[in-house]
């Protein structure tokens, strides 16, 4: 079949639905919508063992989705794969929601899930608010129970923009042994956030992140938060790993929010990275050793990155000259102040007064060329 077929969704309650136990496959088919609000999702997977594919789909020209997702898988060992699939002009003009939301089954006692994105474009989509967890404006996970995110290249997330919300265009919480992985070329371009401008995640409990080769943030923004590509907060009490490979950070940045009289914001124009609890340097759970960081900026501190947790100074002073934190930045010819942090609790960080964070902070680099100096904690 040359083309695609059309589904227009007239009325608020139009969805197509996968319940237990449930195969549901979606082929060659272009969806679009009226003005109404829907209140339900347009495709929608729930309970257990159920399956979502996609394949060759667009959702365009959406006004108004519904705030639980375009897209809505939740149960145990439930599964979505999309594939050559497009989403494009999705406008949250009231509270909004996401085109991709996934959430475990709270009553389960184990509940993995597994979606797969390979080769798809998400394009100009804005939702707004910060309202009943809307967050991230094409993907909102919350990821338990060995539950596996993996995004494949070549996938685009471009001009995606959560106005007051966190993550630009994704966000997630990774617990009990789950994963988020890039592979092949994603790129996320222009997207902008709260915290976060393309990426807002919280990690704990046995998980990982791993950005692959390929992976690019291109000009995104935390608009009044930190993060301008990614926003990350790690829960060092088990094991945890954060790992960036040959990934370009270009052009993004940190906005102050000067509403406030001291605003937690503008702090790593590319990524902010703030820990909880005891790091152990020899795990190696935080490898940066291949990225890439050029014209980044931030209002505040950290152009390009900043940190704050107590290992910080170990974790500098780990292997030769910096290696697994400064990827390409050069010793002779980049600026101190491309990589700044702190090494304080990220609590502490939050609510610490400016001039005390001011008065403690460091260049990165002053730690792993200084290393008989400042180790000492409380």
């Amino acid at each position: 079949m040359e083309g695609q077929a059309q589904i227009l969704i007239k009325v608020g309650n139009g969805r197509i639905y996968a319940a237990s136990g449930m195969r549901l496959g979606i082929y060659g088919i272009e969806i679009r919508m009226g003005t109404d609000h829907l209140e339900e999702p347009i495709i929608c997977a729930e309970g257990d063992n159920s399956l979502i594919e996609l394949e060759t789909v667009s959702i365009t020209d959406i006004i108004n989705p519904p705030t639980n997702g375009s897209t809505y898988l939740s149960g145990s060992n439930s599964q979505l794969y999309a594939s050559h699939c497009i989403f494009e002009d999705i406008d949250y003009q009231i509270q909004g929601g996401q085109v991709l939301r996934v959430e475990r089954q709270y009553y389960a006692s184990y509940s993995p899930l597994t979606v797969i994105i390979k080769e798809c474009k998400f394009k100009n989509i804005k939702t707004c608010g910060d309202y009943n967890n809307i967050k991230g404006s094409a993907i909102n996970a919350n990821l338990g129970d060995e539950f596996l995110l993996k995004v494949i290249g070549p996938t685009e997330f471009t001009q995606l923009q959560n106005v007051d919300g966190d993550g630009g265009a994704i966000y997630m919480e990774i617990y009990r042994s789950s994963q988020f992985i890039t592979e092949g070329e994603v790129i996320f371009d222009q997207c902008k956030g709260r915290n976060g401008g393309s990426i807002f995640v919280k990690i704990s409990a046995d998980s990982q992140i791993e950005l692959g080769d390929g992976c690019q943030f291109k000009q995104c923004q935390a608009e009044q938060g930190n993060g301008g590509a990614i926003y990350t907060e790690m829960n060092f009490y088990t094991q945890l790993s954060f790992v960036i490979k040959d990934v370009l950070f270009k052009g993004c940045s940190a906005l102050t929010n000067n509403s406030l009289s001291y605003s937690y914001s503008g702090f790593g124009g590319g990524i902010f990275l703030g820990c909880y609890g005891n790091y152990d340097t020899s795990s190696n759970g935080l490898n940066f050793h291949d990225m890439k960081i050029t014209g980044n900026t931030a209002d505040k501190y950290g152009q390009s990155m900043y940190v704050t947790f107590l290992w910080v100074i170990e974790w500098c002073q780990y292997g030769i000259l910096g290696e697994f934190v400064k990827g390409n930045y050069s010793d002779t010819d980049s600026e101190e102040n491309d990589l700044e942090g702190i090494p304080v609790d990220f609590y502490e960080f939050r609510y610490a007064q400016l001039e005390v964070v001011e008065g403690r902070q460091k260049h990165l680099e002053y730690y792993w060329t200084n290393r008989d100096k400042d180790i000492w904690h409380i």
